[in-house]
């Protein structure tokens, strides 16, 4: 999911509700480092967790379910100089196939993007 100008895709509610009968992804943060990476299926959000923070999801019941974000854990350590925000797009990029260049980005997908809030 691309998100754009305040579609709130992060939200519980309207992640869960994209992803009915399908599997959602969001990436989120702001100019003051909040975030949030998550993941729904199936009309249920499974997962929610902060991207600069992986040791703090060692623990989340459905970490299991997202096996690429397992596998790209340790390299969301920003401490060590790592970019957490570019590790992030590249977890959705290892689990949807789709590679987010600026050339996708610039592609029409209706199905994956939106442009303006949703009511909830």
């Amino acid at each position: 999911m691309f998100e754009y100008n305040d579609f709130r895709g992060v939200h519980p509610s309207v992640l869960s509700r994209l992803s009915t009968d399908a599997r959602a992804y969001s990436v989120y943060w702001n100019v003051n480092a909040n975030n949030r990476v998550a993941f729904a299926a199936d009309g249920e959000l499974l997962l929610t967790v902060d991207a600069m923070y992986p040791e703090a999801w060692a623990h989340e019941p459905n970490l299991a379910r997202w096996p690429e974000l397992a596998i790209m854990a340790p390299h969301f350590k920003w401490k060590n100089g790592k970019s957490w925000r570019a590790t992030a797009l590249a977890t959705v990029e290892l689990t949807t196939g789709a590679r987010l260049s600026l050339e996708w980005l610039e592609q029409e997908h209706p199905y994956l993007t939106s442009q303006g809030p949703m009511a909830d």
